[in-house]
């Protein structure tokens, strides 16, 4: 892991937070304005993820709750918004498939990576 001081942890971290403004607020995601938003978004994405290597934070429960129902969170927000247009209730209809799809399918796979985590060598 590494040794990031205090001071460039907050550059990284400050950096990070104005690029991702300046690029919501000024670019696009089509046209010649994408030449730069993007570029933008993955220097702020990667100086967020240094700023952050390391630290020891005591994340809220519900955080820790949510990162566990993430992939279904990516997964089911599309079709939430098509059936749900409101932007509220979409989000909430996802979170509420989310978490069920994490109880019901992803669990019971993730309990059998314990049994599959080690495939023993077979020398002839």
């Amino acid at each position: 892991m590494p040794q990031i001081s205090g001071f460039s942890r907050g550059v990284l971290l400050s950096s990070a937070g104005i690029l991702l403004f300046i690029a919501a607020r000024f670019g696009d995601a089509s046209g010649p304005k994408c030449l730069w938003t993007y570029p933008a978004i993955a220097t702020a994405s990667a100086a967020l993820l240094i700023g952050m290597l390391g630290l020891k934070l005591d994340w809220p429960s519900t955080l820790v709750w949510l990162g566990k129902i993430s992939y279904g969170l990516y997964v089911f927000h599309v079709a939430a918004l098509r059936i749900l247009p409101n932007p509220i209730g979409a989000l909430l209809l996802t979170i509420v498939i989310s978490a069920l799809s994490y109880q019901f399918l992803e669990r019971p796979f993730l309990q059998w990576k314990q049994r599959f985590s080690v495939v023993p060598s077979r020398r002839p």
